[in-house]
């Protein structure tokens, strides 16, 4: 047997584990990387033409921030969200300078689409009485990217906590 092989019973060598562990490794920052990406492309597109106007059928019935056209207007609301989305993204990249930040960014993550799911509740066009049309459909793809979200969160933390430690 080559030295990367195990053998029933035995236990990993330096070889295998420094292997098995590059994959976790590259998966963790992939999975970072790909949130960082689409809070910075989402929040880009907010400042577009049409963005007032995608969002607002989503922000009016939201009980928990409707109030928003009110004070910003629709078109203030999308650019308000995209400043949020692209700080949100920028946090979360700067990771591997300054885990905190990617803390901070995966706390924000977790709020975000907290709220995006809470409109499935609100938005009436999000059902259609036989179950989640295509907009329920969208929004509930935020059902992972919150649990990405609360995994950065929670890997930042314990990265800070690690560099405190030591």
């Amino acid at each position: 047997m080559g030295h990367d092989t195990m053998a029933a019973g035995s236990t990993p060598g330096l070889a295998q584990t420094r292997r098995n562990d590059s994959l976790p490794h590259l998966a963790q920052w992939i999975v970072t990387y790909a949130l960082a990406i689409i809070f910075l492309v989402f929040g880009v597109a907010k400042f577009g033409a049409m963005a007032g106007e995608s969002i607002a059928p989503l922000v009016m019935n939201s009980p928990l921030v409707s109030w928003w056209h009110t004070v910003f207007g629709i078109n203030g609301t999308a650019r308000v969200v995209g400043v949020f989305e692209i700080l949100t993204g920028l946090l979360i990249a700067a990771r591997p300078l300054s885990p905190r930040f990617s803390m901070i960014g995966g706390a924000m993550a977790v709020v975000t689409f907290l709220v995006t799911l809470s409109f499935l509740f609100s938005t009436p066009d999000a059902t259609d009485g036989k179950g989640l049309t295509m907009l329920g459909e969208f929004l509930l793809k935020d059902l992972v990217l919150l649990s990405v979200g609360f995994w950065i969160f929670a890997a930042s933390r314990a990265e800070v906590r690690a560099r405190a430690g030591s």
